[in-house]
């Protein structure tokens, strides 16, 4: 191997004018016929020849231990041992178990107008990643991928003073607040 320096050349970047150039070029070749669209049946993936040679690979690939062959599967080693642990995590043998909090019932105060008034204080805009969100939980009775919840800083359900409530969305308060309560409290609590 030759020894020596080496430049790095620089990354190519896109600009407007390269997008705008490629697009064109590829509109004109898809209507000269040169090019097909990639849609529908189209799609070289759903070829039978193209779906064989991949499986093909993919099974060397797995022989030469590229591969992890459990990859969406269920390990049937594991079932029994999953549904005896999973009894075993559940009610006041969870770590996540806060002498049943979840189930007591919110303060007189908490209605729907002094949610929306929270949200409309906050500008529909979640505290943690800043997105703005404006649709329900649901649409035309399908769920929504994201939307806003509001959160007691100090996770006391009968403390509804608008001091104590923050916007978030749904994906951030599942994924920070469930977890290190005492962090988030007082993460929260120098803000106000």
């Amino acid at each position: 191997m030759p020894s020596g320096t080496y430049i790095r050349k620089k990354h190519w970047k896109w600009t407007e004018k390269s997008k705008k150039n490629l697009s064109e070029t590829r509109k004109k070749l898809f209507k000269e016929g040169k090019i097909q669209s990639m849609k529908g049946d189209l799609n070289p993936a759903k070829r039978l020849e193209v779906r064989k040679k991949t499986s093909i690979t993919q099974l060397k690939n797995y022989k030469n231990g590229m591969i992890n062959p459990m990859k969406g599967k269920k390990r049937p080693d594991l079932v029994e041992y999953n549904k005896k642990n999973k009894i075993l995590c559940v009610g006041n043998k969870n770590s996540n178990w806060r002498g049943g909090k979840s189930f007591e019932p919110y303060s007189e105060e908490w209605k729907r107008k002094l949610i929306n008034k929270i949200k409309e204080r906050d500008n529909h805009t979640c505290y943690l990643c800043k997105k703005k969100i404006i649709s329900h939980r649901r649409i035309k009775n399908k769920p929504t991928k994201n939307w806003l919840v509001v959160h007691h800083i100090d996770y006391d359900k009968m403390n509804c003073k608008e001091n104590n409530l923050i916007t978030l969305c749904h994906n951030c308060h599942v994924k920070y607040t469930n977890f290190n309560r005492e962090k988030w409290r007082k993460f929260f609590n120098g803000i106000k």
